[in-house]
């Protein structure tokens, strides 16, 4: 697999978006895609991936077209996967003060998704959580969400060690920063 430039990375992020866009009314292609995760039907799933940029070759745009399938609320804000989790906390599961540090039980799952070692693994780990995403109606950048994952993935061009770990850094400060308590403008002058 030859390596992109990361301008090509952008057009394919919007590419890929747009013809997912293009195709969330045709119900059988969506039932492809979300099937596709169980590999109930994997050379389906490829005939549907052939429709997508780069789908055969990348496993960032199947893990993309996947979840899209499954939550098609697409949302352009540059929001990274950590401010949509969040999102999930502050609707379904509230943070409660233990030990003095505010805790939610959504916490031990993204906890979980920090401590991914592999694409397969992080991959497995966001099918279990996009339900909560769907079932809250909370949109997700899948643009963003498809440039993390090609840093993410130890197949792509862009893969290594640091620019996994970068991703998970921004994902863990969006999520744990959305949970920092505001301060009083009393607690701040202290």
């Amino acid at each position: 697999m030859t390596t992109t430039e990361p301008a090509d990375k952008q057009t394919l992020a919007t590419r890929l978006i747009e013809t997912l866009e293009e195709r969330k009314e045709l119900r059988g292609f969506m039932a492809v895609l979300r099937r596709a995760a169980a590999e109930v039907q994997p050379l389906r799933a490829y005939q549907a991936f052939s429709h997508l940029p780069n789908g055969v070759h990348d496993p960032a745009v199947q893990a993309v077209a996947i979840l899209y399938s499954r939550h098609a609320l697409h949302s352009e804000t540059n929001r990274n996967l950590g401010k949509s989790l969040a999102e999930v906390v502050t609707k379904q599961f509230p943070r409660n003060e233990k030990n003095g540090i505010m805790v939610s039980t959504f916490d031990t799952r993204f906890n979980r998704l920090m401590t991914a070692r592999n694409f397969n693994e992080i991959q497995t780990l966001l099918l279990r959580a996009w339900p909560l995403l769907a079932r809250n109606s909370i949109p997700v950048d899948y643009k963003q969400l498809y440039r993390d994952l090609r840093d993410w993935s130890e197949d792509s061009g862009y893969f290594d060690d640091k620019k996994r770990d970068a991703v998970k850094i921004k994902w863990a400060k969006t999520y744990w920063g959305a949970s920092e308590k505001k301060m009083s403008p009393e607690e701040k002058q202290v």
